[in-house]
């Protein structure tokens, strides 16, 4: 079980308007789901808790270690995560084998060589392989960050609506197959999702963001045990 820590009770909030003073500790034992209304701070909470946004005065730990806190800034390339962003970022100047490449030679938690080449035919990529990003499609784009993310394997994934633009066929096979791969890797993940049946096919557990604030955290099946 890992443990996402947020205490922005002593901060000002904001982030262009979009987070609140909130509290609030999220147990990741596997695939957490973050979903609310568009404009309720989901992308925002993500970017704090990776160090692309600041909030003064925020206080965030993972796994006891501290990211931020007051007086102490841990800067976002050591926090050793694997970020897939709602605009995939990829260069643009690098095909798509230089840009997992790249990714590759950067990650401290080297996953080893058939590993690598399992997760580009896993998520559907192999021909792909020779393009630029300008060349991609929205969804292929997706395919490529998402295997990109698993490449760098960070010691938690942040991913940001990663099957948003994928046509339903390859989204159900996506789904199955973060699912299956994770099982082996057991790596905290927290995802955005505005789709409730990307939700339950997910996730293990959820996180209710409104007004900028998370206001519920529990495990799937409880979740919808409840609404019901």
């Amino acid at each position: 079980m890992h443990n996402l820590y947020i205490d922005l009770s002593n901060s000002s909030g904001n982030i262009e308007k979009k987070i609140s003073t909130f509290q609030c500790a999220i147990n990741l034992s596997n695939i957490n789901v973050l979903v609310g209304k568009s404009g309720s701070g989901k992308t925002s909470t993500l970017r704090l808790i990776s160090g692309l946004d600041y909030v003064e005065n925020a206080s965030i730990k993972f796994n006891k270690i501290i990211w931020q806190e007051k007086g102490y800034f841990l800067a976002p390339e050591k926090r050793n995560i694997s970020f897939v962003f709602d605009k995939v970022n990829l260069f643009p100047y690098m095909d798509i084998c230089e840009n997992l490449n790249f990714t590759y030679k950067r990650s401290k938690n080297k996953i080893s060589k058939n590993f690598y080449n399992e997760l580009v035919n896993t998520f559907m990529i192999e021909d792909l392989l020779k393009k630029y990003p300008n060349q991609l499609s929205a969804g292929e784009s997706q395919k490529v960050a998402i295997a990109k993310a698993f490449i760098f394997n960070g010691d938690i994934f942040l991913l940001d609506e990663p099957l948003s633009s994928m046509d339903p066929l390859t989204k159900k096979k996506v789904i199955s197959n973060i699912k299956r791969i994770n099982n082996n890797l057991k790596k905290p993940i927290l995802i955005v999702s505005h789709s409730l049946n990307e939700t339950i096919n997910l996730a293990n557990s959820i996180s209710v963001m409104e007004n900028g604030s998370i206001i519920y955290n529990d495990i799937i099946n409880k979740a919808i045990n409840n609404k019901s």
